[in-house]
């Protein structure tokens, strides 16, 4: 199910893997990343944001150091409209969100759901990020078609959610089937989601081991602090279910 494409190694401890996964509407690009030297212990399965793709700046830096600072393997994939599977035509980020929106109308989580879950099986059959456990990371867009993934997926032992709000009865729907422990994230002065919308999102979460930080910023001001504890959260749930 996955063509391996590329590898590069960084320094003497992570190896990228870049890859295509087979898909029914056709293959979908991603990239992995693991320790060099060991056996990852685990794998975090991470969902980009809106208008970036599976190499988001803000994603690859925190797969590195789930590598570096845990041991685990990190991947991530392009979600449908983003990356190399944007729409002809689509060259600005007002274009590829004009095309995802409508996309979400007409199709909503399930397809991406799905490529995750491929995705998720496909890399913890190989050496290199398996045999799990998995958890998955996804803020902003990420928690949008993550909630979709994580009612599909029951593989997921631990989630890092956040700067998303309950937009819709579907999105309150896969919320509420949600049974892995959360660590979710919030801004007070989040300029795409209200923090009552989040808070609201998070509420609807169900299960006593979920995990409420909030931080002063805007959407894209997540403290380094935050994502390292997320990641920690994420890392320990992991060892526990190993």
């Amino acid at each position: 199910m996955i063509e391996r494409l590329s590898e590069t190694t960084f320094g003497d401890d992570v190896r990228e893997v870049s890859f295509a996964l087979a898909r029914p509407n056709g293959p979908v690009a991603g990239v992995l990343w693991h320790p060099v030297a060991k056996p990852a212990r685990g794998l975090v399965l991470f969902g980009h944001g809106f208008t970036h793709d599976r190499r988001s700046p803000f994603l690859v830096p925190w797969a590195h150091h789930a590598v570096q600072a845990h041991g685990l393997a990190a991947a991530a994939i392009d979600a449908p409209c983003h990356g190399e599977r944007r729409a002809p035509g689509d060259e600005t980020p007002e274009q590829v969100a004009a095309t995802y929106q409508r996309y979400w109308r007409e199709n909503g989580g399930t397809e991406m759901a799905g490529d995750l879950s491929s995705a998720a099986a496909a890399l913890l059959s190989t050496g290199d990020a398996g045999p799990g456990p998995l958890a998955y990371w996804g803020l902003s867009l990420g928690t949008q078609y993550g909630l979709a993934y994580l009612t599909k997926d029951t593989q997921p032992c631990a989630a890092m959610l956040g700067l998303f709000g309950l937009a819709g009865p579907r999105v309150e729907h896969w919320a509420r089937q949600v049974r892995c422990p959360v660590y979710f994230v919030a801004q007070q002065e989040d300029e795409l989601h209200s923090l009552t919308s989040v808070r609201a999102l998070y509420d609807e979460i169900p299960g006593p081991d979920k995990t409420w930080r909030e931080n002063p910023g805007a959407h894209a001001a997540v403290p380094v602090a935050t994502c390292e504890e997320g990641l920690a959260f994420l890392a320990e749930r992991i060892d526990a279910a190993r």
